[in-house]
């Protein structure tokens, strides 16, 4: 059973990506470790994939800690010291979805995602009732800006380099989940930020998620036709990064 891709797994939910795969998924992965952190974004399906994955994990009898609507990078903050499952398809179409295992921060190795892959064949059975985990709560996110913010300060002052006061930056986020971190940490640096499309949405009705030359043709026109200095455009996970000048 091949399961994992590039980075996760990914795809249709209406026949691959299901609510019954995401349970299983969960409750294999619940053998690694006592707690992991549930995050997703903006897609439709979301909801009830991060319920699924959730009642996997704790069926299997891990605690879960629901993270809510997060970046990815952010799932990937608050996994440190524990682990972490991400529901989200990235830069794909929004009627696919995915799922992105973290140890430590670290997202899975190929060795431990054929594990699980070897675990959801083998169709995991749940724990005895009195062993199923808890379900807590958590907001990671401004945590994580805060420590963005200040690693941007720290490397700056080491460098010896000047602050960010004063720079005119546009992001595009393209209805994703940059809209939650990425022009709040830089407002946070002293930078004069222009949103684009920074409402979270599902659809992603503004352009295509992936961030292409041709879907980000609005933010270089913006950046082209102002006083910003540079641009930034993001995937709908906020896990990649796109710079125009």
């Amino acid at each position: 059973m091949d399961l994992f891709g590039t980075a996760g797994i990914r795809g249709p939910i209406a026949d691959f990506l299901t609510p019954e795969l995401a349970t299983a998924v969960g409750r294999a992965a619940a053998a690694d470790g006592e707690e992991f952190v549930v995050g997703r974004d903006g897609r439709t399906s979301g909801p009830a994939l991060a319920r699924a994955v959730s009642a996997g994990l704790t069926s299997g009898g891990a605690r879960v800690i629901r993270a809510g609507v997060v970046p990815t990078p952010t799932l990937a903050f608050a996994s440190q010291g524990r682990r972490g499952i991400m529901v989200t398809a990235s830069h794909n179409p929004p009627a696919d979805n995915g799922l992105k295992l973290f140890v430590d921060g670290v997202e899975y190795d190929g060795d431990e995602e054929k594990t699980i892959e070897r675990r959801v064949a083998d169709e995991p059975q749940s724990v005895a009732w009195d062993r199923w985990g808890a379900v807590e709560h958590l907001e990671p996110l401004p945590s994580y800006c805060e420590a963005v913010a200040d690693y941007a300060r720290e490397h700056a002052a080491s460098s010896g380099q000047a602050g960010a006061d004063g720079l005119a930056a546009a992001v595009d986020c393209g209805n994703g989940m940059a809209g939650l971190a990425t022009p709040q940490v830089l407002r946070d640096l002293g930078v004069d930020v222009v949103a684009l499309e920074a409402n979270v949405d599902g659809h992603f009705p503004a352009r295509e998620s992936k961030p292409t030359p041709e879907s980000l043709t609005a933010l270089r026109r913006f950046v082209a036709d102002t006083d910003t200095k540079l641009g930034i455009g993001h995937d709908g996970d906020a896990d990649r990064i796109v710079i125009v000048d």
